[in-house]
């Protein structure tokens, strides 16, 4: 999505740090709920909190959970969890943790030998699970990537160029070390694949669902499930889950403005319960904006489209889920300071990061300066234009048949489409694939060619590659991202006493291309380049 400037992502986040300390004191509580899962789900939308727990500490809780009247945020989790031994206590003023009241007898013992204290600690988990919920994510940044959500969890590191989190190229998080593409991504039980820029088997998170109809991120530290649809969970797993329709009729609309041209629309219709308990929802999003150290012309944003539907049978569960997007984001490098000017001048304290759609100034600046006289000091730093524009395809259907109390079998079939493009247009020196253009139009290039770049004579660069360019030194290269993949996932749950089992298949067809292509007609005058 597009950026926003720094100034009005703070003051969102202000604005929401007040209102949720001001009323995470007292609430009043209606919570009726068969599973845990429910009834914490119920929790944290009618108290505006968000909760930590270790699910395989609270997995063998057993309903009914029943809370109601007006009571204080830790007492009415307090009832949630009264028939295990846990404690609850706030870590921060948005965040309750669950925790077992005491370990396991010989959890943890001391032992004396040789007059030295030997302290000897085992355990038997390996693996942690903490939940965010969507009310939770969206009082901290209202539209936010899911991912920037789990910051507020211990060893989670997310970085982002763009204050919503939307930016693919410059975005990375940490989980305990483990990096963007060492952790697994699934959504609604599908696949995300590796999570990288230029994606080659999935999608981010935010391009396959919009920020409000996420109902909760649940991160899975240390090694991921072996029941993750995943091949890149080595440090673990981040499952995101989209909200169901509402029971009742209705509609809901937000609109954000901010400062930089930002402004972004959310519209959502439930049809609330129809038929024979069927229910449906259709969302709507559309961001605009761009960045701070870029002109106008250099927007970030798109359009993004959410539909689903959900039939609950008295033993039968079918879900079907639609989500399309269309989104143009501007790439913008690291920036540098210019050591000469910014003491005097603070409006010169960052170097520019593009020039589009102002070519004139693109050539009296850094890149065709690099193109036609001495090699700069940074061959990379600046650039004309430079944009990631996507467009994907996501749907699945899955039917879930609980034959009894024990026995369930879930069946997810799904299918996604992305065609994508990275474009960049700057300096021909900077393009190291023209090392083969560049012979290409002119087979005497090779003796201006070292290294992979141009070199420069007496006489500048070659000739006829200058000239093939229309005299402005430019090229324009794109990295064409096509991917066709569809699959399907099967597993049957068997539960007995404290013990859960299960078996399941996955199978995935992934067809995928890409290729690189140059363009080496930029004329004096603005390249026509748009969003998708």
């Amino acid at each position: 999505m597009r950026f926003v400037s720094p100034i009005s992502a703070v003051c969102v986040l202000s604005v929401s740090a007040y209102f949720t300390q001001a009323h995470a004191q007292t609430h009043t509580f209606n919570i009726s709920a068969h599973t845990f899962s429910d009834a914490l789900a119920a929790f944290q939308k009618q108290s505006g909190l968000s909760v930590l727990a270790n699910t395989e500490d609270t997995r063998h809780l057993s309903g009914p959970y029943v809370v109601s009247g007006k009571m204080s945020d830790v007492e009415a989790l307090k009832q949630l969890v009264k028939k295990g031994s846990f404690t609850v206590h706030q870590s921060s003023p948005r965040t309750l943790v669950i925790e077992k009241a005491q370990l396991p007898k010989g959890h943890a013992k001391h032992v004396y030998a040789g007059g030295e204290e030997e302290i000897v600690a085992t355990g038997r988990q390996t693996r942690s699970v903490m939940t965010v919920g969507g009310e939770q994510m969206q009082a901290t940044m209202p539209g936010q990537n899911p991912l920037q959500a789990l910051s507020i969890l211990p060893g989670v590191t997310f970085t982002n160029v763009d204050p919503w989190g939307n930016n693919e190229q410059n975005s990375s998080i940490y989980v305990h070390g483990f990096s963007t593409t060492q952790l697994g991504y699934t959504l609604d039980g599908i696949p995300l694949g590796a999570g990288a820029y230029g994606n080659y088997n999935g999608l981010s998170p935010q391009r396959a669902a919009i920020s409000e109809d996420i109902s909760k991120v649940a991160l899975s530290s240390g090694t991921g499930a072996l029941g993750t649809a995943s091949s890149s969970n080595l440090g673990g797993t981040i499952d995101f889950t989209t909200a169901d329709p509402k029971k009742k009729a209705g509609a809901t609309v937000k609109q954000i403005f901010g400062s930089y041209n930002t402004f972004r629309t959310f519209a959502r219709v439930d049809t609330g319960n129809f038929g024979n308990n069927n229910s449906a929802y259709f969302a709507f999003s559309r961001q605009d904006a761009r960045a701070w150290n870029l002109n106008g012309a250099n927007r970030q944003g798109g359009y993004q489209v959410n539909a689903k539907f959900l039939h609950k049978g008295e033993k039968t569960k079918i879900t079907a889920y639609f989500d399309w997007q269309n989104k143009s984001e501007p790439n913008t490098q690291g920036l540098s300071i210019n050591s000469n000017d910014w003491l005097t001048d603070p409006t010169k304290q960052y170097t520019r990061g593009a020039f589009y759609p102002d070519l004139a100034a693109a050539m009296a600046n850094y890149p065709s300066m690099s193109s036609k006289s001495k090699a700069p000091a940074a061959p990379n730093n600046q650039y004309y234009f430079s944009s990631a524009q996507r467009t994907d395809f996501l749907t699945y259907l899955k039917i879930s048949h609980r034959f009894n109390s024990h026995l369930t079998w879930d069946n997810n079939l799904y299918f996604h489409y992305d065609d994508g493009a990275g474009v960049v247009a700057t300096s021909i020196r900077t393009n190291a694939i023209l090392t083969i253009l560049g012979t290409y139009l002119d087979p005497s290039a090779s003796k201006y060619i070292k290294n992979g770049q141009f070199t420069y004579s007496q006489k500048g660069i070659d000739p006829t590659v200058w000239n093939k360019t229309g005299g402005t030194g430019f090229a324009t290269r794109t990295t064409e991202y096509t991917d066709y993949r569809g699959g399907l996932t099967s597993t049957f749950h068997y539960r007995v006493g404290h013990h859960n089992i299960e078996t399941g298949i996955w199978y995935e067809r992934n067809k995928r291309s890409r290729k690189a292509l140059v363009c080496i007609v930029c004329y004096q005058h603005a390249y026509p380049l748009s969003n998708p």
